[in-house]
């Protein structure tokens, strides 16, 4: 159980990836400061093992998150228990995914936001 770090990849001038690697049952992404941008989707791929990820969000920036699911824009929470690429409908200050504990998963997290 760990926070683990994302990484950027900007993709010419159309678009920026997030990544976050390696995600196993109990750890939280870095959370990333995403409220300039609207059009993000999330594809989330690898070993799920029975785990669930779920995409979080808060507006306090500034102060002690309380973290809260976000939802797509059917108004379905954003959990992955297997392979898919989602819409993200809140427009929120900062973002991170999560793995509920257990053993075994190991998941990719790819955020991809649109300038």
């Amino acid at each position: 159980m760990g926070t683990i770090n994302y990484s950027t990849y900007v993709v010419g001038y159309e678009f920026l990836i997030i990544k976050w690697a390696s995600l196993a049952g109990g750890d939280d992404g870095q959370p990333y400061k995403i409220a300039k941008y609207a059009d993000v989707s999330i594809h989330v791929k690898g070993t799920f093992n029975g785990r669930t990820l779920t995409i979080q969000g808060d507006n306090d920036v500034v102060g002690t998150p309380t973290w809260a699911t976000l939802n797509n824009p059917q108004g379905d929470a954003l959990t992955f228990a297997t392979e898919a690429i989602k819409q993200l409908l809140e427009n929120v200050g900062m973002i991170r995914p999560i793995v509920n504990a257990g053993e075994g998963a190991s998941l990719d997290v790819y955020m991809k936001i649109t300038y």
